[in-house]
């Protein structure tokens, strides 16, 4: 049976000679960070390698974050070439400071990004700890909770109340809750951690669940 897409040409006809001669002048650029973007760089990645370990912002998605100083370098160069294409008469291959700013907020960008797509995998298991916890408050439609909530709610998924550290921080990060100052009014242990639930979230979960 005949499709009717057609299909991608494996063996694709050679590009016009003019083309391929045009290719051939083109002389290579080496792209250098100035002294100033290669201090700002380097901050940058002693923050990622910081916290690629085991109890940093990374540590969960380390694959990833392996490779972000090298992404953020190579947005660098685009925007270095960008700069060249519209100016062709700046020779100027140094990347400043002021470029590698600009490519490194949009690697901060990216890792908001990264965050959201792990959080949504799972890949980690606070992360699966923390959706189970966001599906009871959205079935409880809790304003408020607290970290003792959160433990007695999922107790037959976690074993110690410290495992809910990670999932807490986890929404606190997501902006899904946010940490309430608790004041100590008698002796005793301290007061259990409390949340507020971001109340816009909440709104939309409600009407979730009765559509």
């Amino acid at each position: 049976m005949a499709h009717s897409q057609e299909c991608r040409t494996f063996n694709p006809p050679r590009p016009p000679p003019r083309f391929l001669a045009g290719i051939c002048k083109l002389e290579p650029k080496i792209i250098r960070f100035c002294p100033d973007a290669l201090e700002v760089l380097n901050e940058f990645s002693e923050y990622v390698e910081l916290e690629l370990g085991p109890e940093g912002e990374f540590a969960n998605m380390q694959d990833w974050a392996g490779k972000l100083v090298g992404a953020v370098c190579r947005i660098a160069g685009i925007f270095q070439g960008i700069i060249y294409l519209a100016d062709p008469k700046n020779n100027k291959c140094e990347i400043d400071s002021g470029t590698i700013a600009g490519a490194i907020e949009i690697g901060r960008y990216l890792i908001l990004h990264a965050k959201a797509a792990y959080f949504e995998m799972g890949a980690d298991p606070a992360i699966e700890t923390a959706r189970r916890l966001l599906q009871w408050v959205s079935l409880k439609q809790k304003p408020f909770l607290s970290k003792r909530d959160a433990f007695n709610a999922l107790r037959g998924r976690v074993r110690l109340a410290k495992e809910m550290d990670a999932p807490l921080q986890l929404l606190v990060d997501h902006e899904y809750i946010r940490p309430i100052e608790v004041v100590k009014t008698g002796p005793g242990r301290p007061a259990s951690p409390k949340y507020q639930v971001n109340p816009t979230w909440l709104a939309q979960n409600d009407q979730n669940t009765h559509n």
